[in-house]
């Protein structure tokens, strides 16, 4: 399972699921949990391949009761909905996977930032204020300084920025956002993406020359 799982992550989705076939079917016996992370990865690789219906009753061999595996798998369905487009579903299923994630004996920062960024351009696209505030809470709550949820903060601060702007109408909390994007930057190219939202919102509010300002620094 580890090495097909490790295959698929690799990018060798081909030989990474044949691995996790021969898995699945070697492991009736084995414990509920462990046939369920079998069927988790097999969804990803199928997922890889875009291959959503083979992905999605991957996905239906996932015990509930498996713990964080469900979590996850909930999670999982909220990405495939999102690849279908059916946006109200997939924001269902986010929350729910962090619902879920709150009653787990385990717990997995990387599944509720993953799931927080997801819910907040959500939140954004669909102009939700409720899921936003769920968002809001949880970014509040999360702790961040386990190495790798960077691009997480990042991308969840751009949203920010985005909302506060145009839903919220507070201009000011907008550009702290912003610029908060800008120093959580995970790469030279996510900067870029964040000047130019400060270079947008300038822009917005009329301001020329900071809005020349960011242009030219992005």
């Amino acid at each position: 399972m580890l090495i097909g799982a490790a295959h698929v992550r690799a990018g060798e989705i081909g030989r990474g699921l044949e691995l996790l076939d021969e898995a699945q079917t070697d492991a009736a016996a084995a414990h509920p949990t462990i046939r369920s992370e079998i069927a988790l990865n097999r969804a990803l690789a199928h997922f890889g391949r875009r291959e959503l219906d083979a992905a999605a009753a991957a996905l239906d061999l996932v015990d509930p009761r498996s713990d964080i595996v469900q979590a996850r798998a909930l999670e999982y369905r909220g990405w495939l909905a999102s690849a279908r487009s059916d946006y109200a579903v997939a924001e269902g299923c986010f929350l729910a996977a962090l619902g879920l994630l709150d009653r787990c004996k385990h717990y997995d920062r990387f599944l509720e930032g993953n799931c927080i960024q997801a819910l907040a351009n959500l939140a954004v696209e669909r102009l939700e204020p409720e899921t936003w505030r769920v968002v809001s809470a949880r970014r509040d709550a999360m702790d961040w300084t386990a190495g790798g949820l960077g691009t997480f903060r990042f991308w969840i601060a751009l949203s920010a920025s985005t909302y506060a702007y145009e839903i919220d109408g507070a201009p000011v909390t907008a550009i702290a956002e912003a610029r908060l994007a800008e120093k959580l930057a995970p790469t030279p190219a996510a900067r870029v993406e964040a000047l130019c939202r400060r270079a947008a919102m300038m822009r917005q509010a009329r301001n020329d020359l900071g809005k020349r300002d960011h242009t030219d620094e992005a």
